[in-house]
């Protein structure tokens, strides 16, 4: 979408519904909800503004009493948040508990009676984010390649602006990047990308018109477009219907070339059931002018209890034309198979397994290790595992896995993490894992150390480290790699954080560093 158009929507819906300054929550009580979806990078929690989350939200989510991961919550409906993973040290599963801080009661949900004597309701306004970063990444090898990136970012969400049931979403980032290629040369590229201009009205507790670009919820293959999303979500059921352009790729300019239909309808009990279970089904079809790219249909199941959850999903793909002419694909093919499974069968041992057959997983990752490479590539196959706790802050999990994707084939690995939580007044933790792995062309084992303490008030130090060694067949091939880093986070009152994050990865093939800082201020 142009800059010019999201201007207008922004100015449009801003003259509409009048800015309202943001009210301070009172003390607002901790909450608690529950993962009900993963995907490669994002989770779903059963949560959204009824329940007190916003878009930048950020949820910790925690497993016997330990937080494994940590989430951002990137689109939210009545009783739903979808969340991008920002960090995390174990593997994200279905029926793990996210704890979050709600903001203020939604203006869409407060009667007019409880509005301030000024009109605005409690809890409406228009919130945001303004933040400066630097990237930089040193080759230390003999490749001579490298770049720095300074970059500004923009998020502005608007929720019930001046007590009426406008939102507004606005997502803009620009960066500045300078790189030296491995063949010496240089080269400066300037960037503006727009990744959410939307503007969303109300209809009572329920449902939701968003018009711009947004998020869309829940589907594979569909992420950023240009369009019209309405998404309803009652008490028992809901759905979401969406028709819109895919950006650019290029440079996620607005564009007419690739254009998507999605519908969907869920079926669900009452949210403050103890047991939750939920089932979504739905079509989605992309199409590039007149020829199809995709079209497939969405199945999903899950079930959320004290002692038992499970998540299941499903993608079978309708091919035609070109797709069976030309590409001999079958008329009717499975192509993303997930089933996760979890049992809590005391306060002190949990089970899972699961089995992963999607074919394609997009990851975006600010840092890469080959820690996270690792585990990436080793994505698809079965696996199983068990998590044991002892007192209140040591934890031992393992894992076996059987790959049968990726680049190296099939392959069996074998982790184990040791994790000792909460020590001291300034929460000292550290978690330890370690896999060995096997596969038809090498084997190897893999060693990784986390460690962070609340050092002051408002100020949070992370160490982390790890190795990889590696014998292939071909020797020629056999690699060790070594990594760590320091990652320290500042909050300065309510409105100001302060990022700093120092890396090296230094391996047979490669040696760099990575220099990462960032400045945000919050309203």
């Amino acid at each position: 979408m142009s800059r010019a158009v999201c201007g207008l929507l922004v100015i449009a819906s801003l003259a509409a519904a009048g800015v309202a300054r943001a009210a301070e929550p009172q003390n607002p009580q901790p909450a608690t909800a529950h993962v009900t979806y993963v995907a490669a990078s994002s989770a779903y929690v059963d949560a959204g503004h009824d329940e007190g989350l916003r878009e930048g939200d950020e949820l910790e989510v925690v497993r016997q009493e330990q937080v494994i991961a940590k989430l951002k919550v990137t689109f939210v409906s009545t009783h739903r948040a979808s969340c991008s993973i920002a960090a995390s040290t174990s593997a994200v599963v279905v029926g793990d508990s996210a704890r979050y801080t709600p903001s203020a009661t939604p203006a869409a949900v407060v009667p007019v009676s409880a509005a301030s004597p000024s009109g605005t309701a409690r809890g409406s306004g228009l919130h945001g984010r303004v933040g400066l970063r630097y990237l930089s990444v040193i080759d230390r090898s003999e490749n001579n390649g490298g770049y720095q990136e300074p970059s500004l970012d923009l998020r502005l969400v608007g929720f019930g602006l001046n007590g009426s049931p406008v939102d507004l979403d606005v997502d803009v980032r620009a960066r500045r990047t300078s790189e030296t290629t491995f063949a010496g040369g240089d080269e400066t590229i300037s960037r503006t990308r727009t990744y959410a201009c939307s503007v969303a009205y109300r209809f009572g507790e329920v449902g939701r018109l968003s018009f711009g670009r947004q998020h869309a919820p829940m589907l594979d293959g569909v992420e950023i477009f240009d369009g019209l999303l309405f998404d309803s979500d009652g008490p028992r059921w809901g759905g979401v219907v969406l028709a819109g352009y895919v950006p650019d790729v290029t440079d996620l300019s607005f564009s007419t070339d690739v254009h998507e239909y999605a519908g969907y309808f869920r079926v669900h009990n009452l949210p403050d059931a103890t047991s939750r279970w939920e089932f979504t089904t739905g079509l989605a079809g992309s199409y590039e002018k007149s020829t199809v790219n995709r079209e497939y249909l969405f199945l999903q199941g899950v079930f959320v209890a004290k002692r038992f959850s499970m998540f299941a999903t499903e993608n079978v793909d309708f091919n035609r034309d070109w797709k069976v002419d030309v590409a001999g694909l079958d008329s009717v093919q499975p192509t993303a198979t997930f089933l996760s499974f979890r049992v809590h069968a005391a306060k002190w041992l949990d089970f899972h397994a699961g089995y992963d057959d999607r074919k394609r997983v997009y990851l975006y990752r600010d840092f890469v290790t080959p820690l996270t490479v690792f585990d990436d590539t080793h994505r698809r196959g079965t696996w199983a595992g068990a998590s044991l706790r002892f007192g209140d802050h040591v934890d031992l999990g393992l894992e076996a896995r059987e790959s049968q994707g990726g680049s190296p084939g099939k392959a069996d690995s074998y982790s184990l993490n040791l994790g000792a939580e909460r020590f001291t007044r300034a929460g000292l933790g550290v978690r330890l894992r370690g896999t060995h792995f096997t596969n038809d062309l090498s084997s190897g084992d893999l060693y990784a150390l986390f460690t962070g303490a609340t050092i002051a008030a408002g100020l949070h130090l992370e160490l982390s480290g790890g190795h990889l060694e590696e014998t292939n067949v071909d020797p020629s091939l056999d690699r060790q790699s070594t990594w760590y880093g320091l990652d320290l986070d500042a909050a300065i009152g309510r409105r100001w954080s302060i990022l700093l994050s120092l890396n090296r990865n230094q391996g047979t093939f490669e040696t760099q560093d990575q220099i990462y800082a960032s400045v945000a201020y919050r309203f």
